[in-house]
């Protein structure tokens, strides 16, 4: 009907120019220009087109419940579930082994969504007092937005685990090329903040620090991508 309109025509919202038929829409699935208008199922794929599953159940289910989560984060004070995992790198290790094994949101949106391990750290403590906290299937454009990240914590860097494709990830060179080229979909970590180097080194990360100080390969001491 006609308040649908401001949607379509640009004076209340625009439509992405990614396929020329999704709304604008912010990482909380909000309406762009039109406040307290979010956007579920097949429709909040105008944030990952061309990029994951968004489109189909199989992706859309997980972007549905994010909005959910998201929802109540905002207007009812209720954080994005956290699991402490204390200050053992081998619990966030294995949790992250885990996920990578069993979580089909990863596999499905893939580069879009991930899970984030809140790295934090006493007042006056040293590496050897940081402590691990594990979210859960989070949209990563969010983590950018003010306050998603709880109030009150002595944050100091996060980590990403996604999956991502290799920048060659078609052709005959898939069968050929010798192993650990990560071509395929494959993990990837990257920390994030001002602990980025401490981080890798406490958690005993081979790799190397790729563009922007995060580390670059996938998990467990893979080949790092250029």
């Amino acid at each position: 009907g006609d308040k649908a309109r401001p949607l379509l025509d640009g004076e209340g919202g625009d439509v992405s120019t990614r396929g020329n038929k999704y709304p604008v829409m912010s990482p909380h699935y909000e309406a762009s220009g039109v406040s307290g208008l979010f956007f579920a199922g097949a429709v909040s794929h105008a944030l990952d087109y061309q990029k994951a599953a968004g489109g189909f159940i199989h992706g859309f289910r997980y972007t549905a419940q994010a909005l959910v989560r998201d929802l109540l984060r905002r207007f009812h004070g209720t954080p994005w579930a956290v699991t402490d995992l204390g200050g053992s790198v081998a619990a966030a290790v294995g949790r992250v082994v885990g996920r990578l094994r069993s979580a089909s949101s990863l596999w499905q949106m893939y580069g879009v969504f991930g899970d984030v391990i809140l790295v934090t750290q006493p007042a006056g403590g040293s590496s050897a007092a940081l402590n691990f906290e594990y979210m859960e299937d989070v949209p990563i454009a969010m983590l950018g937005t003010r306050g998603f990240i709880p109030e009150g914590k002595e944050l100091k860097s996060y980590v990403t685990v996604v999956f991502e494709w290799g920048e060659k990830a078609y052709g005959n060179h898939m069968l050929n090329d010798p192993g650990g080229a990560n071509h395929f979909l494959h993990p990837v970590l990257r920390a994030h903040g001002p602990m980025a180097a401490e981080i890798c080194k406490t958690a005993n990360w081979k790799g190397k620090p790729t563009k922007g100080g995060m580390p670059g390969p996938g998990f467990g001491g893979g080949p790092v991508r250029k």
